[in-house]
């Protein structure tokens, strides 16, 4: 029987969920060291049922009487929605989309079952068999069940490394697992993948609120020079936005780092809903605070998608012209938010694109790195955009037969308001009471430019990046 397992003490139904920072968030150890955390909202599901009861809803609960209902999706029903089906038709069929293009996840810590998870998972879900490297540049670490810090990676790693393929499962996966989740580990990681030439696109689903070091940290400084490096021979690095509204849990408004980098695809998380078959109907900005179907239940989440602008890196030209809506809640209630007047900001603003992440429509995966708790997932949260924008522009690289072009933003602003996108205008990433904004027609923090109608998407790109 499908059920509830949680990770944390019990909590009422209005937590029921285990809470975490999702994708991105960090602590600062000392002056010098950057704490990446990786963490993404999960429920336990079904120890072997991979789908859900019908209509892509799946009950969750306690065990003790106390359950409520997500909607929850198959990799099958986001290919649908997002129209990778039809980009696949473009380049030989599913089992080929990606082929002869590899994709860089860098996690730290690992999951011990990754090979034998994602063979179940494409078992279970009909994927062809994956292609997977597994690199530790410092060694591998030695798993401990009992830290919560490795068994959030753990899932970080699954889910990355599981999405990935699902969407392109003919792209070589090669993980890169850093020792620690330090900077300086990261760092190491992404050194070596651009040293070893693995791959053309990277996929970062971490972040560190940029309220929680200085600009001249050494492990930040350090992480740029690999960036300019790495988009310089042509890679792509695509981070998430974050998984706690705009604020971060900073004071103010705050951009996540490495997203907030002009150079990094910075991606943002909507509410996906979707008809039969997976047909695309609507979204709306990640925000449960706003999910009506979560309210309905009496069921409430203080998450939302990240999104805000940089007090690091300047506007990129880009992103010149674009203006954002701020949308500030004085207290816990709805009537106590007011709109601001739109602006021109002067620095970088994250989002840049978007994708399903709302654990209201969480995607199923596999996990044994715990054998005691083995089973399927309700995952949600920017982390599962990271990678399946990389597989997104897998494709598109594939099709465009295209020379490896470094940093994407550029020629996706250049597709801003045309089919390749669905524009997101629902919605806010204001947790209240606090600060944020709207999601609006055209560009906004908490979507960016859209959520990708890949069909499309990788057509338009054809015509706009540099020939092989």
């Amino acid at each position: 029987m499908a059920g509830l397992r949680l990770f944390a003490a019990a909590v009422s139904l209005a937590a029921l969920l285990f809470l975490s920072l999702g994708s991105a968030g960090v602590s600062a150890a000392g002056s010098s060291n950057l704490v990446y955390l990786a963490n993404p909202p999960r429920v336990f599901y079904s120890a072997s049922q991979g789908s859900s009861s019908g209509n892509n809803i799946c009950s969750a609960g306690s065990g003790g009487g106390s359950t409520f209902k997500l909607h929850c999706y198959t990799p099958q029903v986001l290919q649908a929605a997002y129209n990778f089906t039809g980009a696949y038709k473009l380049v030989g069929g599913e089992a080929n989309a990606g082929s002869g293009e590899t994709i860089v996840i860098i996690d730290a810590y690992g999951s011990p079952t990754i090979r034998h998870d994602v063979a179940v998972f494409d078992t279970k879900f009909n994927l062809p068999p994956i292609n997977l490297n597994i690199y530790c540049p410092q060694g591998c670490p030695s798993f401990n069940p009992e830290s919560s810090n490795e068994v959030g990676w753990s899932f970080e790693t699954t889910l990355d490394v599981e999405y990935s393929h699902a969407m392109a499962p003919g792209a070589t996966i090669d993980l890169v697992i850093a020792s620690t989740n330090f900077g300086n580990a990261i760092n190491n990681a992404e050194q070596f993948a651009l040293k070893n030439r693995l791959g053309e696109i990277w996929s970062m689903s971490f972040g560190a609120p940029e309220c929680a070091f200085k600009g001249d940290n050494s492990q930040f400084l350090q992480s740029q020079l690999i960036l300019e490096a790495a988009t310089a021979e042509g890679v792509t690095p695509i981070a998430s936005a974050g998984d706690s509204g705009a604020q971060e849990g900073c004071p103010s408004p705050s951009a996540l780092y490495p997203s907030s980098n002009p150079l990094v695809l910075a991606v943002g998380g909507t509410h996906l809903n979707v008809g039969n078959g997976g047909a695309y109907v609507n979204e709306s900005a990640w925000n449960d605070e706003e999910d009506q179907f979560l309210l309905s239940q009496g069921v409430t989440f203080p998450y939302a998608t990240g999104g805000a602008p940089s007090v690091f890196f300047a506007a990129p030209t880009y992103q010149e012209g674009v203006t954002i809506t701020p949308y500030n809640c004085a207290s816990e209630t709805a009537s106590s938010c007011v709109a601001g007047q739109p602006y021109s900001p002067s620095t970088r603003v994250t989002s840049d694109v978007s994708y399903d992440a709302d654990l209201d429509g969480g995607v199923l995966l596999y996990w044994s790195a715990i054998p005691s708790q083995a089973g399927y997932y309700i995952v949600g949260g920017t982390s599962a955009g990271s990678p399946q924008w990389s597989a997104v522009l897998a494709i598109a690289y594939q099709y465009a037969g295209a020379a490896a072009p470094g940093s994407i933003n550029p020629y996706l602003y250049k597709l801003a308001g045309t089919p390749a996108f669905h524009d997101v205008s629902q919605g806010s990433n204001t947790l209240m009471p606090g600060e944020g904004f709207l999601s609006t027609l055209g560009y906004d923090p908490p979507t960016g430019l859209g959520s990708p109608n890949v069909g499309i998407l990788v057509t338009r790109l054809a015509q706009l990046l540099p020939t092989a």
